[in-house]
Formats: structure tokens, C-alpha cells, sequence
């Protein structure tokens, strides 16, 4: 009997620590973009895809992120308009990649060209924007970096800018790119 006991007090043992270990998943963050104090939600990303662009190096991509109210409509296969009140950051970049944005670490280029693989220029946010009535005010980027990494179809980027009065932008994206053609 008492071995009989021994295992069992093994057994229930066993059973409790098996159901007190944690899943070690990865602890994924929120999309957001963070300005000035406040953090914004981001649910769609989507990459407008201009092919090579000469005489720059590499393909020229737009990168547009956005809050979940700011709604693209798209005709024939083409964005026909922008709609809806809401955030988004806006990147324009020269990418490696063509038909989809290149894994790798985006460094701001205050340059007039020609503009290299692995760049961005021209980029901007907004905050509460009324997108019908275009009724924004733009955060143009002085600096930053954008790093992206691709896992199967999710999309994981990562930035850091500085816009034009100094404050910082920051933030995460997981999630698809809905890439359009526009070569």
C-alpha cells in the first residue's frame, strides 16, 4: 500500500507542475503608433509597389499604416480613395524587394539622390485626421529608422523617427501588407 501511495503523491505531483508551466509563446505587441504621450492603434498596412526606380537604387515602395476607421476603397484593382477619420504614418522607401517590402533596417536619407537600397525619404504622420475632408496635420520626418521582418505572410516593422519639431514617433506593426501594383 504504501508504494501504492508513493506513486500516486509522484503522479499528482507530476500533474501539477505539468499544468502550472506556462507556454513560452512569444509576447507579441500591440500595434500601435505612439506620438507625444499618446498610443494609436494600427490594423491595416498596405504597400503600394512602383518597381525599379532609376536612378535610384532598388525598387520604390510606398509603406501606408493605419487605424482601423481609415478605409480604402479600391477600383480595378487600384486605391481609388481614402476615407474615414483616423491615424496613420505614411513611408516612402527604396527596397531590395520587388513585389513585396525587403526584410532589413530602413535609415532616413535627408539626401536629394539618388536614393539607395535600404532608404526612406519623404514620410509623415497624422493624428485624428478626417481623411474626406483632408483636414490633417502633417509630421514630417527628420530622421528615424524603419526595421522590417517578414514571418510567412505576417509582417513585423518596427519604427523610430523623429519628425519636424523634434518630438519622437514610434511603433510596431504585425500583420499583412496588402501589396498593389503600380508599376
Amino acid at each position: 500500500m504504501k508504494v501504492f501511495t508513493n506513486y500516486l503523491s509522484a503522479i499528482l505531483l507530476m500533474s501539477v507542475l505539468l499544468i502550472g508551466c506556462k507556454d513560452d509563446k512569444e509576447v507579441v505587441p500591440k500595434s500601435t503608433i505612439s506620438y507625444d504621450g499618446s498610443d494609436y492603434d494600427l490594423s491595416n498596412a498596405v504597400l503600394l509597389d512602383y518597381g525599379r526606380y532609376p536612378p535610384h537604387e532598388g525598387s520604390y515602395q510606398e509603406l501606408f499604416l493605419s487605424s482601423p476607421d481609415v478605409v480604402i476603397r479600391e477600383k480595378a484593382g487600384k486605391i481609388d480613395s481614402v476615407y474615414g477619420t483616423g491615424h496613420a504614418i505614411f513611408f516612402r522607401l527604396f527596397t531590395a524587394g520587388i513585389g513585396e517590402l525587403a526584410e532589413g533596417e530602413y535609415t532616413f536619407d535627408f539626401s536629394n539622390g539618388p536614393f539607395e537600397s535600404g532608404s526612406f525619404v519623404y514620410s509623415y504622420a497624422v493624428f485624428n485626421a478626417n481623411f474626406v475632408l483632408r483636414n490633417q496635420v502633417a509630421h514630417v520626418m527628420i530622421a528615424g529608422t524603419v526595421t522590417v521582418k517578414k514571418e510567412k505572410t505576417d509582417y513585423r516593422i518596427t519604427f523610430d523617427c523623429v519628425e519636424d519639431t523634434g518630438k519622437h514617433i514610434n511603433g510596431f506593426f504585425k500583420g499583412p501588407l496588402k501589396v498593389y501594383d503600380e508599376k
